[in-house]
């Protein structure tokens, strides 16, 4: 700028260049000639952006005139403070725009950082997007959610390969993030965040091993659900709530009896296998809450099998014992509150109900129930039991 500067003064007398004044509107007058054209390039480039484009529409860019216009009052006062400050130091005015002059060399300075964090975003951001493709393009030519096929069993929408790419290409990108914070050489903004992502991606071998452990329970719950559903049904055991009288249909809610036991036994092996890997993580707070998760899902899952092997006693006991009506109600519905107890118990529910001298009364019961039970059927409740049991059998 002064070079230009000089280059125009010098074809007038010296008597006006020697002239503060003058040197200074010509610095200004060739400071607002150089702005006007440079902000109408700048403004001018901006033709290539697409404002319907979405990365326009991502970064929540103006269009049209709007955009340009203030690219170009933006470039325009930048440049004119430049020719300000000379003016003001002409005319002898330096210790006003001493400040400012000291603000724009520590701005133009930290340029080149701006640049290098630039170029590193661009290189985490070309990274993410290489790592999501890759991995979009294997997953939809295996077609692992149609395999999968889990929002059957969970309900949800979220596309289980949309989480693991997402997650794999998040992870690369904060490989190279680090690049790009040590590139703005501020210590106070880069450092935390550079200690963060070393101690996750120091920590990535754990987190691969835990997804491959999910991965690998997922797929042997899904192929002994299906195996064990064909075996339930070819047994017969979806009629079995029938024969019993627990249900009027073979299906609840479109599923049949084999069906809803092969999901407890996919989500039973998904359990432990989800509980190993975050074991893998070597997280103590994470271990401790899904092993707790893991203990109370199986201690629940007891307790609703208790109450069914009750329900079907109880039910079989008032068949078999039909021939006393009295003794056939008592029965039932001792066994429903010996099996409601057992389940409290094993589920870790009030277990001051289940203390001690309860079962103890509980047991004399049964025992009792047990012996006039005996007698029942031996004296007249055989031909009932057998009943129950030829239609069991059939």
């Amino acid at each position: 700028m002064n070079d230009l500067i000089q280059t125009v003064t010098s074809i007038f007398p010296q008597s006006l260049v020697s002239s503060p004044f003058f040197m200074a509107g010509a610095t200004l007058l060739i400071g607002w000639i150089v702005a006007t054209v440079l902000s109408r390039v700048a403004a001018g480039a901006l033709g290539f952006l697409n404002p319907k484009s979405s990365f326009t529409k991502t970064l929540g860019i103006a269009q049209g005139k709007v955009l340009k216009n203030s690219v170009r009052k933006i470039v325009f006062w930048i440049i004119m403070l430049f020719p300000f400050m000379n003016a003001c130091e002409i005319l002898g005015f330096s210790a006003a725009v001493e400040p400012i002059q000291n603000l724009l060399t520590k701005i133009t300075d930290f340029i080149p950082n701006l640049i290098g964090f630039g170029i590193g975003l661009a290189a985490t951001w070309l990274g993410f997007t290489i790592v999501k493709s890759i991995l979009d393009g294997v997953f939809t030519a295996f077609d692992l959610d149609g395999k999968l096929n889990l929002g059957r069993i969970t309900g949800s929408t979220t596309s289980l390969s949309r989480v693991i790419t997402t997650t794999a290409a998040t992870f690369v990108g904060l490989m190279i993030l680090p690049v790009a914070l040590r590139a703005l050489n501020i210590p106070s903004v880069s450092a935390p965040i550079e200690h963060i992502v070393t101690k996750v991606t120091s920590s990535l071998p754990n987190i691969l091993i835990a997804i491959v452990l999910m991965g690998l329970g997922i797929f042997i719950a899904k192929i002994v659900q299906n195996l064990l559903v064909d075996i339930l049904k070819v047994g017969g055991v979806d009629q079995m709530p029938q024969k019993l009288g627990l249900a009027s249909s073979a299906s609840f809610k479109g599923k049949g009896l084999s069906e809803i036991l092969g999901y407890v036994v996919f989500a039973s092996i998904a359990v432990v296998f989800f509980t190993t890997a975050i074991e893998a993580l070597k997280l103590p707070f994470l271990t401790d809450i899904f092993s707790n998760f893991t203990g109370g899902f199986f201690r629940i899952l007891g307790a609703v099998i208790i109450l069914l092997v009750g329900t079907i006693a109880a039910r079989f006991a008032e068949k078999a014992l039909a021939s006393n009506p009295g003794v056939a109600k008592f029965a039932k519905y001792a066994i429903y509150i010996l099996s409601g107890v057992m389940a409290l118990d094993k589920a870790g529910i009030a277990p001051q109900i289940s203390n001690n001298g309860f079962l103890i009364i509980l047991g004399a019961a049964g025992v009792a129930l047990g012996v006039g039970g005996a007698i029942a059927i031996g004296l007249g409740g055989r031909e009932a039991a057998s009943r129950v049991l030829n239609k069991l059998i059939k």
